[in-house]
């Protein structure tokens, strides 16, 4: 069976969400939200508090350090016919930057179509939380 990109909400998959924030270190007071299930590559998961992207290194950036989303970093190019496409077609796969409100800007590798489009639109939220709340670790 052919593995495909998803993004799920993961509060319909408890049994998944036990795992993951035992997995990943995730505390009792933080819940994962959605998860970007990249073909053939590791997840992104989005939480209340934060991203983590669970590469190697796993990088993680809280959304009171967040900034906004920068798109997708380079146009999209379909390598058959050398022509650009939209960010909306299904099936390709470009870097799409997140910046920090200390102006590093982190790249991850999405899909684009549907999914891609739909982790475009989850960051942009994520952003409005970052700068309207404050978020307090009462921990």
């Amino acid at each position: 069976m052919a593995k495909i990109d998803l993004l799920y909400l993961v509060v319909y998959l408890p049994k998944k969400k036990d795992l993951i924030c035992t997995k990943f270190g995730i505390s009792d007071l933080e819940n994962p939200v959605y998860i970007l299930e990249i073909k053939n590559k590791v997840p992104i998961i989005n939480t209340t508090e934060q991203f983590i992207f669970l590469n190697p290194k796993y990088k993680r950036v809280n959304y009171k350090d967040f900034d906004q989303h920068m798109g997708y970093k380079n146009r999209i190019v379909d390598l058959k016919n050398n022509l650009p496409v939209s960010v909306k077609h299904e099936g390709y796969y470009s870097d799409f930057g997140l910046r920090k409100k200390d102006g590093e800007i982190i790249y991850w590798n999405i899909p684009s179509g549907k999914v891609g489009y739909s982790f475009w639109n989850i960051t942009n939220r994520c952003a409005f939380i970052g700068r309207k709340y404050k978020i307090e670790n009462n921990r």
